[in-house]
């Protein structure tokens, strides 16, 4: 029986639990255990710091896509096979020279996305069961022939949710654990007919799984600790470089991706049933807010930029292209490139506007010019931030230029 998830929620804390991790290349997984991983991502024999990242970020776009493991694993096989860590391959531990050979196929990955998974979805079941009215937590087992006996014999515990056992024991306690635990208010407990358990369970969860995912308590610490015991000086500087790589780097690739995919889905494929409604593509510089906030003399109150799927729909070649306003596939392939460079920036000042707008050159008409209005007189909540939405636009260059003039679009950069 496979792993579920609800996919039907946006999984905005989840995804962003995901992407704050910094990269831990490490060799053995006991380098890097409980509250550790809520610092560091890594994957056991991966110890090439651009293959970390191609892993890391590709279960970032299955959690928010809400991809199963057969998608992901079609989509990653691929760059794994290219950067020879498929099949039966060889991986040095960067610390003793120890060569070891391993296979890399389905079993291996599914445990990866397995383990990524079922820790991203605890974090924020706990998180969520902490702030909510319930006094006691439940440990539920699945109860079939696949669910380890000591985690059956749990099934039914009931305490409460400050009890010192669920920092060890709150599920998963194991690989490919699939225990999960309710919260109930007392209430509750009473209309079931359910009572708290007179005793302290013993510990069940296997040494690499002893921890609560959703605590971070001491992390720092623990963290310090586990980085202090690689003593390969050119190796720890490796991850300290990885790990204070510029932020917005990393996301710009994630949006990259995942800008290419709703375009190839929705404009190349016309694939209007298309699942993901909306993207991310990048966000407002502060610079480039305070020179708006400056011309229009009023607070900018996102950072956010989101292209929703209708909005690609309605700039669609097929649609625009009559009005000679359509951007071409090459060209909406460019908007988070154009979007973080900002290195042509306006503001269109007419009330029924007041537009942030990027503009780039079109290649292939220099009568043209392509541009990328962002909506700010209202805003949206998406992916755990107020954003602001976008639209495309060609227009005549000439045309462009006397509004220029007219003092109606104002250059901010």
């Amino acid at each position: 029986m496979g792993i579920s998830y609800d996919f039907t929620k946006e999984p905005k804390e989840l995804v962003e639990y995901l992407k704050q991790k910094g990269l831990e290349l490490t060799f053995n997984y006991e380098e890097m255990m409980h509250e550790a991983h809520h610092k560091a991502f890594t994957v056991a024999k991966v110890t090439k710091l651009d293959l970390l990242f191609d892993i890391h970020t590709s279960l970032q776009e299955a959690l928010s896509e809400g991809k199963p493991f057969e998608r992901w694993q079609k989509e990653i096989r691929p760059t794994l096979q290219k950067k020879g860590w498929w099949g039966e391959t060889e991986v040095t531990n960067p610390q003793t020279g120890e060569i070891k050979n391993i296979f890399v196929g389905s079993r291996r990955l599914k445990t990866i996305y397995d383990t990524n998974m079922r820790v991203a979805y605890a974090q924020g079941r706990y998180k969520s069961q902490m702030q909510s009215d319930g006094e006691y937590l439940y440990y539920s087992s699945v109860l079939d022939r696949l669910t380890r006996p000591a985690h059956s014999k749990m099934h039914g515990t009931l305490l409460p949710k400050t009890h010192k056992w669920w920092d060890t024991n709150y599920p998963p306690n194991g690989w490919r654990c699939r225990c999960k635990v309710r919260v109930y208010t007392k209430e509750e407990l009473e209309a079931k007919g359910l009572k708290p358990s007179n005793f302290t369970p013993p510990n069940i969860a296997d040494k690499d799984w002893a921890y609560n995912p959703g605590k971070t308590d001491n992390i720092e610490q623990i963290y310090s600790e586990k980085i202090g015991k690689i003593e390969d000086n050119s190796f720890q500087n490796a991850v300290e470089l990885t790990r204070k790589k510029d932020e917005v780097t990393k996301n710009r690739v994630i949006a990259n991706k995942l800008l290419n995919e709703m375009i190839d889905e929705v404009i190349v494929k016309k694939n209007q049933k298309y699942l993901a409604n909306s993207v991310l593509v990048g966000e407002i510089s502060q610079s480039v807010k305070k020179q708006a906030e400056d011309i229009l003399g009023k607070e900018i109150v996102a950072d956010g930029i989101v292209l929703e799927k209708n909005r690609l729909l309605h700039a669609s070649p097929d649609r625009k292209e009559v009005y000679g306003q359509a951007l071409r596939v090459e060209e909406m392939r460019q908007i988070v490139d154009v979007i973080d460079k900002a290195e042509d920036v306006y503001i269109d000042t007419s009330s029924n506007h007041q537009n942030i707008i990027y503009a780039f050159e079109d290649t292939k008409d220099k009568t043209k010019i392509n541009l990328i209005p962002v909506e700010i007189l209202k805003k949206i909540k998406k992916f755990g931030k107020d954003c602001f939405i976008i639209t495309f636009d060609k227009q005549n260059m000439s045309d462009f230029e006397a509004k220029i003039k007219g003092n109606v679009i104002k250059k901010v950069k």
